[in-house]
């Protein structure tokens, strides 16, 4: 089995296991490879998107959001207390010029609004659907080098999966402990008869609020395109 089969056996196979494992019946779901999102580049993303998504949102304001940097700038903002650019830009590390760049894209996309001399969010934020990110890193052997970019994932995604072909398993398997300790998942494909989650992953919070807003404007891009979903 290559890497390619491998990862064309887990497209196959995916309705099925997050249906096993609880997926919503009202979410759509979206499937993205080679996704590059703040933390390296995973095989698979899958997000589940609810159907019933925010209509007033254009291609413009999700389009800011795939930026990490676009994303961390609205996730500044709030409804109560207006902020000038330059508090966005001491809050978050950047330069004025660059929070008054991403702001301006902000209030042209209808996400932000000025008030008070300042900047706050705009009611529509308050519509922003809520999106489940499933990441899954492909190996043949190398088990370790996964894990670690499993591990790193967990930036953007709630559930982050190691995935291997049924017959290389054993090492993975036998340190079984390192990937309940972090959460990650382990999924065992087998050559043409299904596959199945030797490890379930847990679900956690994102590390990064701003990255995980990336990648589900990323996701919310690709519905948009008609990219492969299910």
């Amino acid at each position: 089995m290559t890497e390619a089969v491998l990862t064309h056996n887990l497209m196959h196979y995916l309705p099925l296991l997050l249906a096993a494992h609880g997926r919503r019946a009202d979410s759509r779901m979206v499937v993205a490879e080679e996704f590059a999102c703040g933390e390296g580049v995973a095989d698979i993303v899958v997000g589940l998107l609810p159907d019933a998504g925010p209509t007033n949102w254009s291609a413009a304001g999700w389009a800011v959001l795939e930026s990490v940097t676009g994303a961390a700038v609205l996730r500044s903002l709030n409804r109560r207390a207006p902020l000038s650019p330059h508090e966005i830009a001491g809050q978050i590390g950047m330069t004025t010029r660059t929070a008054r760049r991403y702001i301006d894209r902000l209030v042209d996309a209808g996400l932000a609004c000025r008030r008070n001399g300042g900047f706050v969010g705009s009611h529509s934020v308050r519509d922003m659907p809520p999106t489940e990110i499933w990441a899954f890193e492909a190996k043949l052997f190398d088990w370790r080098r996964a894990l670690y970019q499993a591990l790193r994932y967990r930036a953007f995604s709630q559930y982050s999966v190691v995935v291997m072909p049924e017959s290389c398993l054993n090492g993975a398997f036998r340190s079984k402990c390192l990937f309940r300790q972090f959460g990650v998942g382990l999924l065992a494909v087998a050559d043409a008869d299904g596959a199945s989650f030797v490890i379930r992953p847990r679900r956690r919070r994102p590390r990064s609020a701003a990255i995980h807003l990336a990648a589900a404007a990323k996701l919310q891009s690709c519905a948009a395109l008609s990219r492969p979903t299910w």
